[in-house]
């Protein structure tokens, strides 16, 4: 679960260095609320509270990728990191 959490924030890094010119006002918008969205991760992950965090985390890396993709942005992933 930790490392789908540091694959999210990998996600969110490459936005917001490799593309950020690429993207829109309104997806930048969109990259904060997911990042503010992430800090709650923490939060349930402290309560034991795995499923709500994991969640999260799956919610946060599916509109990642969607705006990346809307900006044009590839995203690759190495190969079993989808399993985490």
């Amino acid at each position: 679960m930790m490392a789908r959490w540091i694959l999210t924030a990998s996600l969110l890094l490459v936005l917001a260095c490799a593309g950020w010119a690429a993207i829109t006002p309104a997806q930048k918008k969109q990259i904060v609320e997911v990042s503010k969205s992430l800090t709650a991760v923490s939060s349930h992950l402290r309560k034991k509270e795995y499923t709500e965090a994991e969640e999260l985390l799956k919610t946060a890396e599916t509109r990642i990728e969607e705006i990346a993709k809307e900006a044009g942005i590839e995203i690759a992933l190495e190969s079993g990191d989808e399993d985490f």
